[in-house]
């Protein structure tokens, strides 16, 4: 009688315990609808792009090292960004999901519990396209916010021995430096100078 109690106890905890891992699950999952807005400092908003204004479709294994305030991140990436949207996917050294991003154009989803629960998921969108889509079409939607999009020749910028002969694309709202884009060869290292954030994606061979 009393190992019939004590299995059934046990059973009951187990079912908490999965019903508790099940509840994280879900609530670490967060969609945005219509998403459109957002905000590149505290007071001045911009549209997210179409995905149609990717420079180059990409469909690549990549590496995503990541500080966001203290919190390090270094994970391998499958990233596919082309005309229908942006869809990242972190993996372990198993090749486990361990979370993804992904943006159509209209709305947007994160399952990721690895990120900072308060960092918006459109900051990171923002910041994908600032290094990943045209440059021109950049510049219009920044201007449209009075807001300046610069891109410095390699050997322009203080990154230029890191740049491989890249670019530097930054953001500024009138003479503040709000982010900074190096890009070469190898992927792009993105710095958030205003939330306090960096991450880079660089490709793996």
């Amino acid at each position: 009688m009393k190992k019939s109690a004590l299995f059934c106890k046990n059973l009951f905890c187990a079912g908490l315990c999965l019903s508790a891992l099940l509840l994280t699950s879900c609530v670490s999952v967060k969609k945005l609808n219509n998403l459109s807005k957002v905000y590149v400092t505290n007071t001045k908003q911009i549209n997210l792009l179409p995905p149609e204004d990717i420079a180059d479709e990409l469909d690549d294994l990549m590496l995503f090292k990541g500080d966001f305030n203290g919190l390090a991140i270094n994970l391998p990436a499958l990233v596919q960004a082309d005309s229908q949207g942006i869809y990242i996917t972190l993996l372990n050294d198993f090749g486990t999901d361990m979370g993804s991003i992904s943006y159509d154009g209209f709305s947007a989803q994160v399952d990721m519990a690895i990120l900072p629960s308060k960092l918006k998921i459109e900051y990171i969108i923002n910041d994908f396209q600032n290094a990943f889509y045209k440059e021109e079409k950049l510049r219009q939607n920044l201007k449209a916010s009075k807001l300046d999009f610069k891109v410095l020749k390699a050997d322009e910028g203080e990154d230029a021995a890191e740049s491989d002969s890249g670019e530097i694309r930054q953001v500024y709202s009138g003479n503040k430096l709000i982010e900074e884009i190096t890009i070469n060869s190898q992927g792009a290292a993105i710095k958030n100078l205003l939330r306090g954030y960096s991450f880079s994606l660089y490709f793996l061979q």
